[in-house]
């Protein structure tokens, strides 16, 4: 394992741990939502932060496992060069 694929493990760690409390505190706020059966509840500008953040450390995990699909595929690099 190089340094560039433990690098990219190390992230996916924390990407990882970032996405488990993104996903915790929009848990925390949806419970905290009043239920209001039939009414429309428009979601307040903290809880779309909420969401976007969960979007975004998706998007940061699934980028950095396809980062690491696509170098598992690869030969090492001591063979490309040759």
């Amino acid at each position: 394992m190089t340094l560039t694929n433990n690098f990219v493990s190390l992230s996916l760690v924390k990407a990882r741990a970032s996405l488990d409390a993104a996903c915790e505190n929009l848990d925390q706020a949806v419970r905290q939502l009043p239920i209001i059966d039939g009414d429309t509840v428009m979601a307040s500008p903290g809880l779309v932060t909420l969401l976007l953040h969960v979007v975004a450390a998706r998007r940061q995990v699934r980028g950095l496992e396809e980062a690491i699909a696509m170098d598992a595929q690869l030969p090492p690099r001591s063979s490309i060069c040759n």
